[in-house]
């Protein structure tokens, strides 16, 4: 395995996680498939196994310092994200790498257009 390979994803992640609170599926996943070979499953359940840890505990104390967090919201989605998480988890390992590799893709495009649109909107006004 390359550790230089998970050093570069880690910093990367941890930066992207610290500005936009993201990472794991956006910049871990294709890391590990890309930089290290890992297959789409692979991939995904090593994120998830980094995801377990409190990587962003840092980061989270600093968006609570500074007024930016829903402890209610956060509370009511990672009780449902568990269980959602868990039953998809079950049916994924089921499913060819390469079809969840493309469903992972498209979810990126879909997202990356909305997140564009809606914007672009709210800036046109």
């Amino acid at each position: 395995m390359n550790i230089l390979a998970f050093i570069v994803i880690g910093i990367v992640s941890g930066v992207v996680m610290g500005f936009f609170g993201i990472a794991g599926g956006i910049v871990v996943v294709p890391g590990l498939m890309y930089l290290a070979g890992f297959s789409q499953n692979m991939a995904s359940g090593t994120n998830l196994l980094v995801l377990l840890l409190p990587v962003s505990f840092a980061a989270a104390i600093e968006y609570y310092r500074a007024g930016n967090t829903s402890i209610k919201a956060a509370l009511i989605i990672a009780a449902v994200m568990c269980v959602s998480a868990w039953f998809s988890s079950r049916i994924a390992a089921k499913i060819n790498a390469e079809y969840l590799r493309l469903a992972f893709g498209l979810l990126v495009i879909l997202m990356g257009i909305y997140i564009c649109t809606t914007t672009i909107g709210k800036l046109a006004k």
